[in-house]
């Protein structure tokens, strides 16, 4: 499993020869152009916004449920570049801080499949991607509770 995050990472660091801390900013957002950053949205057979569905977070049973909706969300934070790019415990670390300000924005106080020390929250994960990322996690060294 590779993600955006830890290929930026790794071409930074292996290819362009960087070193030392990266600034990192997540957006979640309904439909492309809704980004900041995106280009303009195309005038001829847009998508008409009130078909778009608002995103909402999902958590098994035995955490709490929130309803609120979003059509937007941001998290930014810093990392060390050699963490990200090696895809391990650090990654852990540095994705749990920006997966916690994503879910504050469905009123969720804390995302937890991930642990701020590393971890990876098993019972967290909805069945269909538990064994994808538990299996991910043995592989890097990752522990998993």
């Amino acid at each position: 499993m590779k993600s955006g995050t830890v290929f930026l990472a790794g071409h930074a660091r292996d290819r362009c020869g960087t070193t030392g801390t990266a600034a990192i900013e997540v957006c979640f957002v309904d439909q492309m152009h809704s980004h900041r950053h995106a280009p303009l949205e195309p005038a001829v057979g847009r998508i008409s916004r009130e078909r778009v569905l608002p995103m909402a977070v999902a958590l098994p049973a035995s955490f709490p449920q929130h309803m609120r909706t979003s059509a937007y969300a941001q998290a930014d934070g810093a990392a060390v570049l050699d963490d990200l790019a090696d895809a391990r415990t650090g990654l852990v670390q540095a994705s749990s801080p920006l997966a916690d300000q994503i879910f504050h924005t469905f009123g969720i106080a804390e995302a937890h499949p991930l642990v701020h020390t590393g971890e990876i929250r098993a019972s967290a994960w909805h069945f269909e991607l538990r064994d994808t990322i538990t299996s991910w996690a043995r592989t890097r060294g990752v522990p998993v509770v």
